[in-house]
């Protein structure tokens, strides 16, 4: 799922905060106590809905933030609960109403 939202172009910094926000969600509690039940919450995460993450080959990097993020690793604060593109975000009245933390290439990350 890391290489279907985040793409194989992205680092390891990039995926790793891909991956943390699907710990975060599961430690929220918000969409589920499980990985499946966040991934696979309405409307949330489209690679998991249409099946395109199975197509996916994770590369090192995906594979190694998953991991470590599976394991603790952090790269911004654990309330840190959404990401979208660029485009997203700026044609979102509601993305924008959250408290934007970072960006990395085109996809911003935000807390609620």
């Amino acid at each position: 799922m890391v290489g279907a939202e985040a793409g194989d172009g992205w680092d390891y910094e990039g995926c790793l905060m891909i991956a943390q926000v699907m710990v975060n969600r599961v430690l929220s509690g918000y969409w589920g106590t499980t990985l499946t039940s966040v991934l696979s919450a309405s409307n949330q995460f489209v690679p998991w809905a249409d099946d395109t993450w199975q197509s996916q080959v994770p590369t090192a990097n995906q594979r190694e933030a998953a991991l470590d993020a599976l394991n603790g690793a952090t790269a911004f604060d654990r309330d840190v609960l959404y990401f979208c593109t660029k485009s997203s975000y700026y044609s979102s009245s509601w993305f924008q109403s959250l408290d934007l933390r970072t960006t990395y290439a085109n996809t911003y990350f935000m807390a609620s």
